[in-house]
């Protein structure tokens, strides 16, 4: 190979004498030293000339690299002045910094993100960070006050720190969201919050919250106590008590009349007991409610019983005592216009569903969601028909038909949940979560020439939920329901219905079912 620059080939010996000798390991002869010197002086002014060849080429290479490196940035700056963002109408910049607005309600939070991530007195957090990124941007942020009208507040993250160094931050906080209406998220835990320093501009601004969340001790709720909350429509709490504390009643909320939403939640700490009552609130004007028996205690009862404007009710029935149901023997809750029920069994007793049911009167019920407790048998057996099953046109069941008692190895849940399906005439929509549904189950949705129809106006069959031991014989049994319902004259034309598995949407859909919406399990 000649050197690129004057076209030499670097010095080498012809000899094969040469190439003999670096495969021997004798020494070379007194005449062939000199030639090999000869080579060696050749060769190092050879590699010296190449090095200052070398040197020039990197010089030159480096000199192009730092041209070609601030071309770049010059055209990066370029394109970063003529970047879309810079030419967005301000009010598509509302939309999208509106749309960065932290949530509040706990149903609805990304529990991916750490509290840290959505607390409101944060620097690093939405809206201050964005009001840090540029001029205009300030301008935006500082003019909406919907921006700052979220606020989320851990005050356990601020006990070791000097009260001026955050009391500032929140009066700046409150001062920014002006006179727009506020939703509240307030964590304290067990930590009394009477005097806390951000207290008074919470305080003062009580009269502008429409949605508080609170995980407060009774101390920290009662302190609240006096202040007057005329806008507040949805409301959550939290009793966050420690175990051996003295707990106070709290009457807080006792006469705020504007409430529509309640939200009661069990202490995030499975050792504490709860206390009799967690306090007053104004029952009779909610029209939707969640709440557990566990944080109801003595108030379940009488809560329940003014609660006479619900539609909505979500309810979980957990650690029952045993005198729990004798107390509430011959009682009635009468929910005139309750609308939609959901009931989650997960108590250590069974039959808390049926229980609980029938000491309701629900005139108006058209949606009923039943969670029966998935780690013991199905046990649903009405004494007496349910006098307003008749009217639920939506309902959808939680179970487990085949979870056996360790006790007797019972093994009857597809009969006790089919049992429970005759008394719903009145049922449109059905969906199931169970991953041990039977076959004497679907078996029993199969419309028989004769005798009495099992859910005789339903329309739509919700199943992507379900899992099978046998799922060629599911799938047959769904297409006997399919078509048997398609041609008895009895019931309507089944319209929807959703399966678990893709092959079975395919099939159904190569298979020529027409007249039905065949959807799969929805992808998360």
């Amino acid at each position: 190979m000649t050197c690129p620059t004057c076209g030499q080939l670097p010095p080498s010996p012809s000899s094969p004498r040469f190439s003999e000798l670096l495969y021997m390991i004798a020494a070379p002869l007194d005449d062939e030293v000199a030639g090999l010197h000869q080579i060696i002086q050749e060769s190092s002014a050879y590699v010296g000339s190449l090095q200052s060849q070398i040197v020039k080429v990197q010089e030159t290479l480096s000199a192009l690299m730092g041209l070609q490196e601030t071309a770049s940035l010059r055209m990066a700056d370029a394109k970063r002045i003529l970047h879309p963002m810079r030419s967005l109408p301000q009010d598509i910049l509302i939309e999208v910094f509106l749309c960065c607005t932290p949530i509040v309600n706990p149903h609805e939070i990304n529990w991916f993100m750490t509290r840290s991530q959505l607390d409101s007195l944060s620097p690093l957090n939405h809206p201050w960070s964005i009001s840090h990124v540029s001029h205009r941007w300030r301008e935006i942020t500082l003019s909406l006050p919907r921006l700052w009208s979220v606020i989320y507040l851990d005050l356990r993250r601020y006990i070791r720190l000097p009260p001026q160094k955050f009391s500032f931050v929140g009066s700046l906080l409150f001062e920014r969201s002006r006179k727009l209406d506020l939703c509240v998220n307030i964590v304290s835990g067990a930590m009394d919050i009477g005097a806390h320093p951000l207290m008074p501009f919470l305080k003062e601004s009580t009269t502008r919250w429409r949605t508080l969340y609170a995980q407060l001790s009774s101390h920290s709720l009662q302190s609240l106590s006096g202040c007057e909350f005329p806008l507040l429509q949805e409301l959550g709490v939290r009793d966050e008590t420690a175990r051996h504390a003295l707990h106070v009643t709290v009457d807080t909320f006792k006469n705020v009349q504007n409430v529509r939403i309640l939200h009661l939640y069990p202490s995030h700490d499975t050792d504490v007991e709860g206390h009799e009552t967690l306090g007053e609130f104004p029952w009779s004007t909610l029209s939707k409610m969640s709440c557990h028996s566990y944080t109801l205690k003595a108030d379940f009862l009488p809560g329940l019983q003014q609660s006479t404007s619900l539609k909505e009710l979500t309810i979980t029935i957990d650690i029952i005592e045993s005198s729990f149901w004798r107390e509430l023997s011959g009682s009635v809750i009468s929910l005139p216009v309750l609308e939609c029920l959901e009931v989650t069994d997960r108590a250590d007793q069974k039959g808390n569903i049926k229980k609980f049911l029938h000491i309701l009167q629900i005139p108006s019920i058209r949606c009923l969601t039943v969670a029966f407790a998935t780690y013991r048998p199905l046990h649903y057996s009405p004494l007496r028909p349910h006098p307003h099953f008749h009217r639920i046109s939506s309902l959808r069941v939680t179970c487990s038909m085949t979870q056996s008692s360790r006790r007797s190895g019972y093994i009857g849940g597809s009969a006790t949940l089919l049992n429970f399906l005759r008394r719903m005439s009145g049922v449109v929509e059905f969906g199931l979560e169970d991953q041990s549904v039977t076959s004497e189950f679907l078996d029993g949705l199969v419309v028989a020439e004769e005798g009495a129809v099992l859910l005789p106006s339903l329309t739509s069959l919700d199943l992507h939920e379900c899992g099978f031991a046998d799922y060629d014989e599911a799938f047959s049994l769904i297409l006997r329901i399919l078509e048997s319902r398609s041609l008895n004259r009895l019931c309507p034309f089944l319209e929807r219905i959703v399966l678990p598995r893709e092959d079975w949407v395919n099939d159904l859909i190569v298979g020529g079912i027409n007249g039905i919406s065949v959807r799969q399990k929805p992808c998360l």
